[in-house]
């Protein structure tokens, strides 16, 4: 029984740390000087902008996706495995 808890124990951890290299890979990508503080609402929802537009107060967990598109956006990954802009 102890030996089964310590596997699974262990396979949680490792997906945990897996999933949360992946969900810091914009961390480094500055904020905009010129971008207005994100604003309540956006926390919620996320916001339209490329990677120059990160916005002061963006949480370092959250990444950016479709850089180059209309969609670009900064998001809250729902998933560890979400593409990301910012590993490219």
């Amino acid at each position: 029984m102890n030996r089964l808890l310590f596997i699974i124990l262990l396979l949680i951890g490792i997906v945990l740390i897996n999933g949360c290299s992946k969900r810091y890979c914009c961390e480094d990508v500055p904020f905009s000087e010129t971008a207005p503080q994100i604003t309540q609402q956006e926390l919620i929802d996320g916001y339209y902008g490329s990677l120059n537009q990160k916005k002061p107060g963006t949480p370092v967990y959250w990444i950016h996706q479709f850089e180059g598109t209309r969609s670009a956006r900064w998001i809250v990954p729902i998933r560890p495995d979400m593409e990301c802009d910012c590993d490219k």
